[in-house]
């Protein structure tokens, strides 16, 4: 296939267009363009290539690393298909400036090995301006000219690679409503994609705005916590000059239907104060310290803090914001965040609830009023109230996290209350919120953390994934109060179920955490230091590479000389114009020998003498060596025997 050098110079100035690499782009453009002028080329061996490929591995392997350095994971794989031009550079180079139409790619990665894997010759030009091509498609710029300029440049390869079976105007046309179908094609896609995806969140929407929440704010689905509790994960740490909070709040919901606690309080932004943030005015009396250090999921997520949380600090927490029941959402975090909160268990937000506290769906509502049925509430007091929803717990009901969803109910909650009336935490805080709203106290359901664990490797408090916990809270004398229901030994429970093991994990988890510690708090220098070391030492291998390769420069007109044939004088042609006589028309692109098989069919010819003449005829246009003064003798002695022999047997009697 041909692939002008000029085709992929414009594809590379393209390819810095959309990526936003123009003068780089400008600078391959010219180096690829300049094999059209510059006369001298490369005289490399296989080998050679081989040593090409290993500089390109170099380069590809020192481009995943610098990218890995510094580029965020998610933006890996797109930044090195973005990258792909520069790094295989060389190999494309090494094809143009030696002339040749296909190369050897292998690699051994610089070392003397007698055996090399590598591929195929293959023409790399192809797939250098596809490539190309694509790595200018993932910026994803989105710009009305992407679109016909791609269109230009395919054209442009068809063009030099048409078939010349038929007319040109065949060719366009074809070409023009192949595109336009394409074109028209992909607009449809993408016209029904926006649709469908619009259709699809309206839908969504409609439907929870009658449940009065938003699927698009937070939420928690029913049996989430549960999941959890099977992993012995380390999510936190908690360090704190004295005993420290055992229970770390982190998501509260207001609305429930079905499976699902869902919630569409906003967040506000929260502006930073003295090197840090005011999540509430501050007390008059100084509170508590506690030092948190918490992996935080895709650098978003919610904040773990103690109740009364008021201040908060952090060099790896950048930007947060809040809601007014003092639930907190960090906006840009690192991926590892240490940071100190201030608390005091005395104060409280001064949000108060609104109907969505104390709203139940119809089909809960009918399932809690069959157990308040016998209750009578109307004469006791709030704490009163609480305490008779504790002991309905206590009584009857155990924890367990082997439970069995909805079993013969309609819901888990139905199977929870009337048939096994043993769940864990989830099951227990959304009965109890749904209770206390039944006999007319505002409530929420709560997620967060129990902080009752010391590490004896690191000397903290430790938070796993199974010690995730649920509960409710009330709003009772004008505060908000948490009410937990789940049996106290829950969290023993789980403990003795424990992997035997985890002491091992939790020394890994530890080094792992030493680690990262290392890297965000010299994220820049880190980066730097490693970014250089890397180049250092992928130029150490490219000169090493590039000394071992042979590069004799040789004349571009040597090459194209090399390539023409001078026209030789050989006895054979005089035979073939002699066999044109005998009325048997040779077919295009015939075989000679099969041609002079089918003349032998009608009339008689000394086939064998004219395969040794043919044989010799190939020898001497062939035979880099040539024929030999005693061969060229035989040919000419051989052709002027035949020719006689045959002009004698023509004559006329």
């Amino acid at each position: 296939m041909k692939i002008p050098p000029l085709l992929m110079s414009v594809t590379l100035v393209f390819w810095g267009v959309e990526s936003g690499n123009l003068i780089v782009s400008i600078v391959i453009a010219l180096l690829l363009g300049s094999v059209l002028v510059v006369p001298t080329r490369l005289n490399l061996s296989d080998d050679d290539f081989v040593r090409v490929s290993d500089l390109t591995s170099v380069i590809f392997l020192s481009a995943v690393v610098l990218i890995m350095l510094n580029v965020k994971k998610v933006l890996f794989l797109k930044t090195l298909v973005l990258w792909m031009p520069v790094i295989l550079l060389p190999l494309i180079l090494a094809q143009l400036y030696t002339g040749r139409e296909k190369i050897i790619i292998g690699t051994r990665l610089g070392f003397r090995k007698k055996e090399i894997h590598k591929h195929d010759p293959l023409d790399f030009r192809f797939y250098y301006f596809a490539l190309s091509l694509f790595s200018a498609a993932i910026p994803n710029s989105r710009s009305p000219l992407f679109f016909p300029v791609v269109g230009l440049l395919v054209f442009w390869i068809l063009f030099e690679n048409r078939s010349r079976s038929f007319p040109l105007w065949v060719f366009i046309t074809v070409f023009v409503g192949a595109l336009g179908f394409g074109f028209v094609t992909f607009k449809g896609a993408e016209v029904v994609h926006e649709y469908v995806r619009y259709k699809t969140r309206m839908f969504f929407r409609g439907y929870y705005f009658s449940q009065d929440a938003d699927p698009f704010k937070s939420k928690l689905s029913f049996g989430t916590i549960g999941k959890l509790k099977s992993s012995g994960d380390i999510l936190l740490r908690v360090e704190a000059s004295n005993a420290g909070p055992t229970i770390l709040r982190q998501a509260s919901y207001e609305m429930f239907n079905q499976y699902t606690w869902y919630s569409n309080e906003p967040f506000a932004h929260v502006g930073v104060s003295r090197f840090g943030w005011d999540l509430m005015a501050s007390p008059k009396v100084t509170g508590s310290r506690a030092r948190i250090e918490y992996y935080l999921p895709k650098e978003q997520g919610l904040l773990p803090q103690p109740y009364g949380s008021y201040r908060l600090t952090g060099p790896t927490i950048y930007e947060i914001e809040q809601k007014r029941d003092g639930i907190t959402k960090i906006i840009d975090g690192a991926s590892l965040i240490s940071y100190d909160i201030f608390y005091n268990s005395k104060l409280s937000n001064e949000d108060v609830p609104s109907h969505r506290n104390v709203s139940i769906h119809p089909e809960e509502d009918k399932l809690i009023g069959q157990v308040t049925s016998g209750w009578k509430v109307d004469n006791l007091s709030e704490v009163e109230k609480i305490a008779l929803i504790r002991k309905y717990f206590a009584d009857d009901f155990t924890y367990s996290i082997d439970v069995s969803g909805q079993g013969d109910f309609e819901t888990p909650l139905e199977n929870f209350l009337f048939g096994n009336k043993s769940g864990y935490c989830e099951q227990f805080a959304t009965a109890t919120a749904l209770l206390l709203r039944k006999i007319g106290i505002p409530s929420r359901y709560v997620t967060g953390f129990v902080v009752e664990e010391k590490s004896k490797i690191e000397n903290k408090y430790i938070v796993r994934d199974r010690h995730a916990h649920a509960w409710s809270e009330a709003y009772v004398g004008g505060r908000w109060v948490m009410v937990d229901t789940t049996p106290a030994d829950w969290f023993a429970l789980e403990t003795a179920n424990r992997p035997r093991l985890e002491i091992l994990s939790d020394l890994f988890a530890y080094i792992k955490l030493k680690i990262d510690h290392f890297r965000i708090r010299t994220e820049q220098n880190y980066e730097l230091v490693l970014s250089i070391l890397t180049v250092l030492l992928a130029l150490i291998l490219v000169i090493k590479i590039y000394r071992r390769i042979n590069s004799e420069r040789i004349d571009a007109a040597s090459i194209v000389k090399a390539r023409i044939f001078d026209e030789i004088d050989s006895p054979l042609y005089a035979i073939e114009k002699q066999l044109m006589e005998f009325g048997v028309p040779r077919y295009r692109k015939e075989p000679f020998l099969t041609w002079v098989e089918r003349i032998q069919q009608r009339h008689t010819l000394e086939v064998e003498k004219i395969k040794q003449i043919y044989r010799l005829h190939q020898k001497l246009r062939f035979d880099p060596v040539g024929l030999a003064t005693q061969d060229r003798n035989s040919l000419k002695a051989l052709s002027e025997s035949w020719l006689a022999r045959v002009k004698d047997h023509r004559k006329p009697s």
